[in-house]
């Protein structure tokens, strides 16, 4: 957006700001026999010829190859959630070094490419009013935005806003190691892609699971937490070691026969909703696989599943186990043994404990060959079609995050990240064994428009419900919505979402 059009974009912020007061990577995704995708990728890593994703710090140089671009001064107007400013602008070095990478990239990018950068906050990460403002926008044909970060789970993606960002392909290289090939592969049909997400997002780290353990409590068992890497690196470290753990550590203090938050001394393990979705991944269940004509189909209802769906269920009933506790400050207080997940905690709620440690969510059985790591989400980069000057939109995109993946995201993980929160000399190679294959499902990159299934259906493990029942009389409803979704994109091959 043009300086000269500061008066239209100052009107436009003050009505966003009245409205905000008014409304209050790689695992193939195939079997053999089947076609599939890859879906998985550490954060903006690169994948080699394998066909495995390379550990975090070991990656390969980008490429360089945006050329040389003047816009003349102009301001780039990013549109993002209050939350992740941080991510986004500082307003001078700061006091750490991720602060201080974050205005660098900027001021770097500033300079190279003639813009000032921009961000208009939304303080409510709600989608209607996401979807609400975005949706007014685009009604004004007026460029306010140059960029748009709303989180994948708002549901937005079908209302027509978006310019398809394979249109700028001579500029956005999707193929470079700072874009998310697991992600942004599921986020495609039919050759088109509205939203994609790079190495722009930290929360490809913070939003990451993993298996917080209490040291203390582990060697009173008698496992030291050398003898327990080793388990982890020699691929011993399965859901059945975890709970005969967690069985040994628990002490049922009130005899009422199951983990009791605040009366028992000692709980085995506690996790929540969202990390047992998490456990259906890492267990190697994939929700979706990709036909040879390009249509997206839930292949997962299977033996396996009902196996896996079985053993979790059993896992969430097991006496030992807490599921949505009221924990409070238990962990923290060494009185839980293993505490299931995300990488966010290590910068928020354990920040000032010492007790703990981290290692990967198990393996499944001993079958499985490898660990699998599930991230639950983060924000989108979309290019609105009333953007002012898409060609500048595409070229900040790109280098954005290819200047994160090259700086920020190093000083976040490999100085602040690892370094400040190290317990021990070998959490720096747990969280690159956990960031190394992190798996993405098109059913949970899409879930908010295909009705949820992944949440719906993994829930019922919490539960006493049966799986087979509840696919039962509703396998008809989801399927249908996985259609409807991709006829949605393959009608727009012909009558594309442009300027």
């Amino acid at each position: 957006m043009k300086k000269e059009d500061d008066m239209k974009h100052k009107k436009i912020l003050s009505l966003l700001f009245a409205s905000v007061i008014s409304t209050a990577f790689v695992l193939a995704a195939c079997t053999p026999g089947e076609k599939g995708r890859d879906d998985s990728s550490d954060a903006g890593s690169n994948t080699n010829g394998s066909g495995t994703v390379t550990a975090a710090g070991t990656e390969k140089q980008y490429v360089d190859n945006l050329g040389e671009y003047d816009f003349k001064d102009a301001d780039f107007v990013m549109l993002i959630w209050s939350d992740k400013k941080p991510q986004f602008i500082v307003d001078g070095p700061g006091e750490d070094v991720y602060s201080e990478a974050v205005y660098k990239r900027n001021r770097m990018i500033e300079d190279r490419f003639g813009v000032n950068l921009q961000v208009v906050e939304i303080g409510n990460n709600d989608p209607g009013q996401w979807g609400n403002h975005i949706a007014g926008v685009i009604a004004s044909g007026l460029g306010d935005y140059d960029a748009v970060f709303p989180d994948y789970w708002m549901g937005i993606e079908t209302g027509g806003y978006y310019l398809n960002l394979h249109d700028y392909d001579d500029i956005i290289d999707f193929s470079q190691p700072y874009w998310s090939e697991g992600w942004n592969n599921n986020a495609e049909l039919w050759g088109q892609l509205y939203s994609a997400v790079g190495a722009l997002s930290m929360e490809f780290v913070l939003q990451t699971h993993a298996v917080f353990y209490d040291r203390a409590l582990l060697e009173g068992l008698g496992t030291t937490t050398d003898q327990f890497y080793k388990m982890v690196e020699d691929r011993e470290w399965t859901l059945d070691k975890l709970l005969d753990y967690s069985r040994q550590a628990w002490t049922d203090s009130n005899a009422d026969g199951t983990a009791t938050p605040e009366e028992d001394a000692v709980i085995g393990t506690t996790i929540w909703t969202i990390p047992i979705r998490g456990l259906f991944y890492s267990s190697g269940i994939k929700m979706t696989t990709l036909s040879a004509d390009g249509e997206w189909e839930y292949g997962f209802y299977n033996d396996k599943f009902l196996s896996v769906f079985e053993k979790l269920q059993s896992f969430c009933h097991d006496p030992s186990v807490v599921v949505n506790g009221a924990v409070g400050n238990m962990f923290n207080n060494g009185q839980i043994l293993f505490s299931l997940s995300c990488l966010y905690d290590v910068n928020h709620g354990l920040a000032d404990a010492d007790n703990w440690a981290l290692v990967p969510i198990p393996l499944f059985d001993e079958n499985q060959e490898d660990y699998i790591a599930f991230n639950h989400g983060t924000y989108y980069q979309s290019i609105l079609k009333t953007a002012d000057d898409p060609t500048m939109s595409a070229v900040i995109l790109e280098a954005l995050n290819a200047e994160s993946y090259r700086s920020v995201r190093y000083a976040f993980l490999e100085i602040n990240f690892k370094n400040r929160f190290q317990r021990d000399e070998k959490m720096p190679e747990m969280i690159d064994l956990i960031l190394s294959k992190v798996y993405y499902d098109f059913a949970f990159v899409n879930g908010s428009n295909l009705g949820y299934i992944n949440d719906r259906l993994f829930d019922l493990a919490a539960s006493s419900d049966s799986a087979a029942t509840w696919w039962g009389a509703n396998e008809t409803y989801y399927k249908q919505t996985l259609k409807d979704f991709q006829d949605y994109f393959k009608a727009l091959q012909n009558n594309p979402q442009s300027k």
